[in-house]
């Protein structure tokens, strides 16, 4: 904590920071992967804690079934152990000025249900922080970016996605995007600043005019879609049996 009020003293600017965080009670400890919000004079304004947790390597999945095979799946891994972490419950607004935006960790941008959520939390835009540097130097990081631009077009919403290895990048509720590349061309680990304007959806909330259908009303039309089309599989099923029989 003292380590990161001074940073954000030292560069006198606000600061949104992964860190994990530990919370003891009398009888429970819970561990979660946070992002934390400090204002330039170093005071913590706000903490988001990732809800979307990914299997195994952060969630208790093997643990809840047996400690002996999450003992035994360790041994294929370059982990000590796994983290166990609980996931957190709410999506959060935070305030930049006169600014609203919410924040996602790591793959969380790929979920369509998280980012309508911040939609309809009447968020103007979404900041998505990412240790990508499990998946190194490969076709994952094109495919995190490639899936996060079909989430801004969904709801209508700029995404900011800052990665410590790449592919970082300005998203525009368009679809349009620009990465983050050094001098040669390079995206992927790759060290910098960068700054860029984006685009800003009105503080409204979900009902507003400038969201999507999908904002709107979510899943709900693909599963009409479904229930469509398995009734229609059905009945042809059943006029096959009866014309058969």
């Amino acid at each position: 904590a003292e380590r990161l009020t001074n940073t954000a003293k030292n560069f006198q600017r606000p600061m949104l920071v992964g860190v994990l965080t530990r919370e003891v009670g009398n009888k429970t400890k819970h561990h979660f992967n946070s992002a934390y919000y400090l204002k330039p004079d170093g005071t913590i304004l706000n903490r988001y804690d990732k809800i979307h947790l990914v299997p195994f390597s952060e969630a208790a999945t093997l643990r809840s079934i047996s400690p002996a095979l999450e003992r035994f799946a360790l041994n294929f891994t370059e982990l000590e152990e796994f983290f166990n972490l609980s996931p957190g419950k709410d999506i959060v607004s935070m305030n930049l000025g006169n600014y609203r935006f919410g924040v996602l960790i790591c793959y969380e941008s790929i979920f369509p249900e998280l980012v309508r959520a911040n939609a309809e939390k009447g968020n103007q835009f979404i900041i998505n922080i990412s240790n990508d540097g499990w998946f190194k130097n490969s076709a994952e990081l094109d495919q995190m970016l490639a899936i996060t631009v079909f989430r801004c077009v969904e709801n209508k919403i700029s995404i900011v996605r800052a990665t410590n290895t790449g592919i970082s990048a300005f998203i525009e509720p368009s679809g349009a995007f620009t990465v983050c590349q050094n001098e040669q061309g390079q995206f992927k680990e790759i060290a910098g600043a960068w700054a860029k304007n984006i685009s800003l959806c009105p503080a409204t909330a979900i009902s507003g005019p400038s969201r999507t259908i999908y904002s709107q009303w979510g899943d709900y039309f693909p599963l009409v879609c479904a229930v469509v089309f398995m009734s229609l599989a059905v009945l042809s099923f059943l006029k096959s049996v009866q014309a058969v029989s």
